[in-house]
């Protein structure tokens, strides 16, 4: 059933909830949009840029009275981030003068589509055709609460679809109006449309987002705003999973530390993800190979929802691995950590990694390796006993959503004897 309850599409004011929704503005400057820009000059029909500038104006005119998050994306090329491919690819479009260069005309906002001198309107520059490729689109969403983003701009088929894919792969809700995205070429515009709302996005329209913010009951409580992220940052010790990072190699007192604190996450229902070391040389998992583990050409598969398990190549948890999305996908933005060499190694990078991706953190700092614990404490890291956290987490027992299957039988951890 957890497709089915995860898969439920809440309704078009719930999605677009302009409390928790950020609008993101691309590329609406004078190179790509304007007639004298570098795309007119090499024959891109702007015609339907004014008509474009026109519907963001009022898109923006509604989300400023309903105090909607918005970042506003413009891009640059000069020659320090124009790689070998990028290049090619200006080629192939003709564009062998300047494009968007920094301080220019060409880089300049496109009628009046520009951000405000207000605390929810920020601005970005990107390098790329993907907006959070290179820039910190993904940190200023999660800091700010969001879960649903509105992508307009130019062009449907170039930056706006890039953007639009990643932010669906990062687990975002993404609504694209119609008519708050253009480009020169209509087929394009709507093949691109029409790909996005098979896969990756709700279409709707200006007027629809415009109609549904007017039209909502809900109070102005912005996600942005300070008390809302005091309140979200409290509500984050409930969501809350266990991470062991190389834990095999604990000695046995700490392992047998880390198996108790274990047993007590099950019964709290606190999911756990077991980290373990993959051996790049052999191209086999470090796992023991008796605990009941999926073939080695597989190291990435869960046997229960309760425990799901990652191999890493680097020291942190989260380098390249699929130790964040599982988290994300949890709901998880508290994470308890324990394991072993918490410095110099393997431990102290997950940590410092989490706490970039704003995560609160606890230590169990008995069901971890030997360490100097003031300097971490000074992170901004909850440095715990395992009885504490076990305490703790009973406590918030009854706002946790169970876990399913027979996770008892399920968590086979197998530390060293």
């Amino acid at each position: 059933m957890w497709i089915a309850d995860r898969g439920q599409d809440p309704d078009f004011g719930s999605l677009i909830d302009p409390n928790s929704t950020a609008l993101v503005v691309i590329d609406v400057q004078n190179d790509f949009c304007h007639a004298d820009g570098a795309f007119g000059r090499v024959g891109h029909d702007n015609a339907r840029m004014p008509a474009l500038a026109a519907a963001l104006h009022k898109l923006l005119a509604e989300a400023r009275a309903r105090q909607v998050f918005t970042v506003f994306v413009r891009a640059t090329y000069d020659r320090e981030v124009t790689s070998r491919p990028l290049a090619q690819h200006r080629r192939r479009l003709g564009l062998l003068e300047s494009l968007c260069l920094e301080g220019t005309w060409g880089a300049d906002w496109f009628a009046g589509v520009a951000p405000a001198d207000a605390p929810n309107e920020v601005m970005l520059t990107k390098h790329r055709f993907d907006a959070f490729q290179g820039t910190p689109l993904d940190l200023y969403l999660r800091s700010n609460g969001i879960r649903t983003v509105i992508v307009t701009g130019v062009v449907t088929s170039g930056c706006v679809e890039s953007t639009v894919r990643d932010a669906f792969f990062l687990d975002y809700r993404v609504v694209v109006p119609h008519d708050g995205v253009a480009e020169a070429a209509q087929e394009r515009h709507d093949i691109a449309l029409a790909v996005m709302e098979r896969s990756f996005a709700t279409v709707t329209s200006v007027d629809e987002i415009t109609t549904a913010w007017r039209q909502s009951n809900a109070p102005v409580a912005p996600s942005w705003k300070a008390d809302a992220r005091k309140a979200r940052n409290a509500g984050a010790r409930d969501a809350e999973g266990l991470v062991l990072v190389d834990a095999d190699k604990l000695d046995p007192a700490r392992a047998a530390a880390a198996e108790r604190l274990s047993a007590l996450a099950r019964q709290s229902g606190v999911p756990i993800f077991d980290v373990r070391s993959h051996d790049v040389a052999l191209g086999r998992s470090l796992w023991d190979s008796a605990d009941g583990l999926a073939p080695t050409s597989q190291p990435g598969v869960a046997s229960s929802p309760a425990l799901m398990r990652v191999s890493k190549m680097r020291r942190s948890a989260f380098a390249d691995t699929r130790l964040g999305l599982l988290l994300r996908t949890n709901d998880i933005r508290h994470v308890t950590v324990a394991g072993a060499d918490l410095v110099p190694g393997s431990l102290a990078a997950t940590v410092l990694d989490a706490l970039d991706a704003d995560y609160a953190v606890t230590v169990a700092k008995d069901a971890c390796a030997d360490a100097g614990w003031p300097p971490l404490e000074r992170t901004g890291v909850d440095v715990s006993a395992s009885a504490d956290i076990g305490a703790r987490w009973r406590s918030c027992l009854g706002r946790r959503v169970p876990l399913p299957g027979n996770a008892e039988s399920d968590l086979k951890l197998n530390f060293p004897a």
